[in-house]
């Protein structure tokens, strides 16, 4: 009877640790996928790629407050093509030569 009792536990303590990891990767995925979280899919060499990045990761570019990186998110959900090179992002209404100058080092559009 106590074998069937220590099984019974262990069974319950599995059963908690993998619906926990199940609610934890969900959690991670939902917050990379509406923008939220800072995937690291969203680096690549430690550059950023503005067709996949978040708001907070965009907001890591230097002269990128929460204002442009909005409107580059915007820019990417209503353009066809996205970001295909660096001056496709003079066309986000914020962002100038100078701007995106400073920034390119950073950048990736692989």
């Amino acid at each position: 009877m106590t074998d069937c009792r220590d099984m019974s536990k262990r069974t319950d303590r599995m059963l908690l640790v993998g619906v926990a990891v199940a609610l934890f990767l969900s959690i991670c995925f939902a917050l990379t996928a509406t923008g939220r979280g800072r995937g690291v899919s969203l680096e690549c060499d430690g550059k950023i790629n503005p067709n996949i990045a978040s708001v907070h990761l965009l907001q890591e570019l230097p002269g990128i407050g929460e204002k442009r990186a909005v409107a580059v998110i915007d820019y990417r959900q209503n353009s066809a093509s996205g970001f295909s090179k660096l001056q496709d992002l003079q066309k986000v209404k914020g962002l100038g030569k100078v701007t995106v100058g400073k920034i390119e080092h950073l950048l990736t559009f692989e």
